[in-house]
């Protein structure tokens, strides 16, 4: 079984006031061709989905793309809350989403 861990995406990221959008897209396709060629089994995301607690249309958007082509590719994708996402909003319909095979891990009380 092959795994993918990858972390600190930190979508919607701007550096000196410039979008890195273009080249999270792009590391994002990345991602999606390596699980495709090499079969990866499940992807877990550890952390820092995006950059901030309420990020961007445009984050949201990213993301979700992000999301979609693995579940699309049928790879579990598994989900952790970091200290610049707001845990309670990331994992908003988690329950809903699993059956597609995104795994959100809630907040903790």
């Amino acid at each position: 079984m092959k795994l993918l861990h990858v972390a600190d995406l930190h979508i919607g990221k701007r550096v000196n006031g410039l979008s890195m959008i273009e080249e999270q897209i792009h590391v994002i396709e990345q991602l999606v061709t390596i699980v495709r060629e090499e079969q990866v089994a499940a992807v877990i995301i550890a952390g820092d989905v995006f950059d901030r607690p309420v990020p961007s249309r445009e984050a949201l958007e990213t993301c979700e793309k992000f999301f979609s082509a693995f579940c699309e590719a049928d790879v579990e994708v598994f989900v952790i809350p970091g200290n610049h996402d707001a845990p309670q909003q990331l994992s908003f319909c988690s329950a809903l989403l699993s059956s597609s095979g995104l795994h959100i891990a809630k907040a903790f009380d």
